[in-house]
């Protein structure tokens, strides 16, 4: 395996052979009105109605205090934010694009009862609840489409890999491949890779695998180790990956805490920076949205307190441009 090669630089703190740029504070392009200030939402694109539903989350922690649970909706179209009352409020957890029905699907983060998670699905107006998982697991890791499938990534402690079930439309089967994709040091991120007919996941390999930071291909049978030479560490807390809709690479969006954000692309066998100097973000992360109405990919964020949903980025070739939502109005560039 000749591996992927990366380039290391000051973008995420690896390093400099340059003094870093500094990005200049942006002009809030959302609201009023605006959603609570969040972290740990949750975030999908409705490609069937042109907008993105986000969905819970937890308030910021103050100082000697303790965050608050949060169980509003909210959806973001190109008029900017709408609170929605819909009658179900379902745990948040993964989400991602059902390639046979186009309605959202989302799996709930595991439950305190130790209850199987739940399976809900968007129509735009309202959450219907599917089958539950065949058995409860410890963490939800990810959520991706694949061809006319979706696949599910799950965690449990007593396990020494993680578990790949497939959604079929109706009902979760659980896949038994020759390789599992490991547990690693950090939790992987995963994506869908339409262009190369795949799901790709990176995470930090565990101290007896090496500690590198891997990145591994699920072909829709079975997991396989695209690269162990990935230097750039994965901070998996901030970190997101999704499909460019304008170039078909995957890429990667990673704040780590203290350093520069950076943007990666994967096209195919190698990774390369698209960015050095990418929006500033609050460091709880952002989560980048794969809007295929429009060909980009976007972030909603901002450094800026007290509320950082407040900016919407989008990616124009290399470049990160702050926009008004009524960019998310315009047909596929």
């Amino acid at each position: 395996d000749p591996g992927i090669p990366l380039l290391v630089s000051q973008a995420c703190g690896l390093g400099s052979t340059a003094s870093p740029s500094v990005t200049a504070v942006p002009v809030p392009t959302l609201g009023p009105p605006l959603p609570t200030p969040r972290e740990g939402e949750v975030i999908g694109y409705d490609s069937a109605h042109n907008d993105l539903v986000m969905l819970g989350g937890q308030t910021f922690a103050l100082i000697g205090g303790a965050s608050k649970i949060l169980d509003d909706s909210w959806i973001l179209d190109s008029q900017g934010w709408h609170e929605i009352h819909p009658v179900s409020s379902p745990t948040p957890g993964a989400m991602a694009p059902d390639p046979r029905s186009g309605h959202l699907i989302m799996v709930s983060s595991p439950l305190p009862t130790g209850e199987a998670q739940q399976t809900w699905s968007w129509d735009g107006r309202a959450w219907t609840r599917l089958v539950d998982l065949p058995a409860p697991t410890d963490r939800v890791v990810g959520l991706a489409p694949l061809g006319n499938q979706l696949v599910l990534v799950t965690e449990n402690s007593q396990a020494t890999a993680t578990q790949t079930w497939v959604w079929t439309g109706a009902v979760w089967s659980l896949r038994h491949p020759v390789t599992n994709l490991p547990l690693g040091a950090a939790d992987p991120v995963i994506s869908a890779d339409p262009l190369h007919h795949r799901v790709v996941a990176v995470l930090v390999a565990a101290a007896t695998a090496g500690g590198a930071t891997q990145t591994w291909a699920w072909d829709g049978s079975t997991w396989r180790l695209a690269s162990s030479t990935f230097k750039l560490g994965i901070d998996p807390s901030t970190a997101s990956m999704v499909p460019d809709p304008q170039t078909g690479a995957v890429l990667l969006f990673m704040h780590p805490p203290g350093s520069m954000a950076c943007t990666w692309a994967l096209d195919g066998t190698s990774w390369r920076e698209v960015n050095p100097v990418s929006p500033d973000v609050d460091t709880a992360g952002a989560i980048l949205i794969s809007d295929t109405r429009i060909g980009r990919v976007i972030i909603i964020g901002s450094a800026l307190r007290p509320n950082p949903l407040n900016v919407l980025w989008v990616l124009n070739g290399s470049t990160w441009d702050v926009e008004p939502p009524s960019v998310l109005a315009a047909g596929t560039g």
